[in-house]
């Protein structure tokens, strides 16, 4: 079949949707997600993406949006995902039905996309419809959604989809009038780049649907080919960012740490793992560790990739939608794959969003060409079986992600989850020791990071976080070696130096606490814990003034923070002491009031206020 024969054939196919279509798409994915409503936020880079982030937490402001176009941040450079949570924070707070809801209408929208683009591609309605459904239900989309921190990815698939449709929305029209599709298409792929550099492929996918099924190479016009080399050229600065972003942060990791035989091995098995969890998506977690691998399976996975690629250049002639959709998929896991390592794990969930589009366009198509040719839903009966079996098919769907959300309701049921399901994963445990110390169970909490320590004795979050529950319980002298190894570790991690500088002041090192304390801020002047720590320094020099000041604005950065809350009430009593022993009884009350202020909601310090009042003031 010619490539002029086919776009016709294509176009020809790609008629409006009926109108109920896109609704009943966003509703059944509203309706299978509603349980987010209840969820918490799991604590796994949430604190860096929203709860912890005091640019984020005060909404849209001007110093948040400076802030967020302005340099690196959280080991990447994605200035629209920072302004969707501030919008977030605008609307709904800190409430996490609002943030995790609005990652589902965000999941739909792209359910939606996928709806257009398949039925732009020349997919038949019911296929294209079914096809859709499948990409919203199936369990691995649930990672990205449930989990807040991957906003990035929802919003990087609305823009990059959009791009995607508009172009070959454009291209159909031929020499006519395309620029107006081709100029909006560069600017979403521009905006998704801007979300998550997940899409830094999709100048590739473009350069497919231009072999298939799209015009032929001589009746491209200069339009085309200058928004080509534009999406290519996006691409390459947005993936150079975000390796400046990840080694500026230290979650690279270099050949030293990782041989690049190894990576290859890893990548191998990757492939092999999505292509599995697209059929049989069992045991999914949100952390996989990297997996034990041999020789022989390596070499047996080589030849099994390379004969999956050379049957898909086979199939370029007799069926090219195949080779379009599998090249699709195998294309746009290059950058996650492994290869270039960033972050431990093997492989992730959220990382089949966009590859798993190709393998549904191929399958799709090759369903629906096979029913059109050969007729087989020509009678009624043919027809509602094929319902019945396609509503069976999604409504298993559906139960499979509807259990696995369930997995996501808090961090200790996403933590024990990945433990029942993996081995020897040192982030569930982690996760799991956090989760039980927010709940004040601390031996169980540091037995869980012992556990973790075990496995990987020089794991940078394990040192951190054992050691500051070491340091919780007071055990100084075994936090201290843990946060020196942490932050010699990740020396741009600013919480590192803040627990460290904090276990310095407990132990009495003043000078060595500030020396940590100071760059932490210069880290993160935003970082409350270490305004809160500094504060703590301060007041023990007996600096009343400096320290009331370190916890007023610890407190405004993170209200919720109870130990600056009381270090300010314990501050302004010791300032209304100072005042009544120089007879200051104006300076008393006010420093009594101040306390009072501070202190209403919490009984314990508000205890304290009118104990000091009544001592004072009998």
């Amino acid at each position: 079949m010619s490539a002029s024969r086919e776009q016709g054939e294509s176009g020809d196919r790609a008629e409006c949707l009926p109108w109920w279509a896109l609704p009943l798409v966003l509703a059944t994915v509203l309706a299978v997600y509603w349980p987010l409503r209840t969820h918490a936020f799991v604590d796994y880079d949430t604190d860096v993406y929203l709860t912890g982030n005091a640019q984020v937490r005060a909404g849209l402001t001007a110093e948040g949006l400076r802030w967020a176009w302005g340099d690196f941040q959280a080991a990447n450079y994605h200035p629209l995902t920072w302004m969707s949570h501030m919008l977030d924070v605008e609307l709904f707070g800190l409430d996490p039905a609002g943030h995790l809801l609005h990652n589902a209408i965000l999941h739909a929208l792209n359910a939606g996309l996928v709806l257009l683009l398949f039925r732009l591609l020349g997919m038949g309605r019911a296929v294209a419809l079914i096809a859709a459904l499948l990409f919203a239900l199936h369990p691995l989309r649930v990672e990205p959604v449930a989990w807040i921190a991957e906003r990035k990815d929802l919003l990087a698939s609305l823009f990059g989809l959009s791009s995607m449709c508009l172009w070959v929305q454009g291209r159909r029209q031929g020499i006519r009038r395309p620029i107006p599709q081709l100029a909006l298409a560069m600017l979403c792929l521009a905006a998704s780049l801007l979300c998550k550099p997940m899409f830094v492929t999709l100048p590739c996918l473009l350069v497919l649907l231009e072999i298939w099924p799209l015009i032929r190479l001589g009746e491209r016009t200069a339009a085309v080919w200058v928004a080509l080399a534009l999406a290519f050229g996006l691409s390459a600065g947005s993936a150079a960012l975000t390796v400046l972003a990840q080694a500026d942060y230290g979650a690279m990791q270099g050949l030293g740490a990782r041989p690049l035989g190894e990576r290859m091995a890893v990548a191998l098995d990757a492939y092999r793992w999505y292509l599995a969890a697209q059929i049989r998506p069992s045991g999914l977690a949100f952390h996989y560790p990297q997996p034990e691998w041999s020789a022989h399976g390596v070499a047996l996975r080589a030849v099994m990739l390379a004969l999956l690629v050379w049957f898909l250049l086979r199939m370029r002639r007799d069926a090219p939608w195949i080779t379009v959709g599998g090249l699709w998929f195998l294309g746009t896991l290059v950058p996650v794959i492994g290869i270039v390592q960033v972050g431990a794990q093997a492989w992730a969930d959220r990382f089949s969003y966009l590859p798993s589009i190709g393998l549904l366009l191929a399958v799709g198509l090759s369903l629906d060409r096979w029913v059109v040719a050969r007729g087989v839903l020509k009678t009624g009966g043919a027809r509602a079986a094929a319902l019945g079996l396609a509503l069976v098919l999604l409504g298993l769907s559906a139960h499979a992600t509807r259990t696995q959300l369930a997995t996501w309701r808090d961090t200790e049921s996403m933590a024990r989850h990945a433990l029942s399901v993996t081995q020897r994963n040192v982030p569930a445990h982690v996760q799991l020791g956090i989760a039980l110390a927010e709940r004040g169970e601390l031996d169980s909490a540091i037995a869980e990071l012992e556990a973790a320590r075990t496995l990987e004795p020089e794991n940078p979050d394990v040192c951190i976080n054992l050691g500051a529950l070491r340091l919780r319980k007071g055990e100084i002298a075994a936090a201290l070696p843990l946060l020196e190894q942490g932050v010699d570790l990740v020396p741009t991690r600013a919480y590192a130096w803040s627990h460290l500088g904090a276990a310095h002041l407990m132990a009495g090192g003043h000078a060595a606490a500030l020396e940590c304390l100071d760059q932490a801020l210069e880290l993160d002047p935003l970082l409350a814990g270490a305004h809160a720590n500094r504060a703590a320094l301060m007041e023990a020099q007996n600096q009343l003034e400096p320290a009331r000041d370190g916890y007023q604005l610890a407190l405004r950065l993170k209200p919720e923070s109870e130990s600056a809350r009381a270090g300010l009430v314990r501050v302004w009593l010791r300032i209304g002491a100072r005042a009544r022993s120089q007879a200051d009884s104006a300076g008393v009350r006010a420093a009594l009031e101040q306390a009072q202020q501070v202190a209403t909601g919490r009984a314990r310090l508000q205890q304290e206020v009118d104990a000091r009042r009544r001592e004072w003031f009998p």
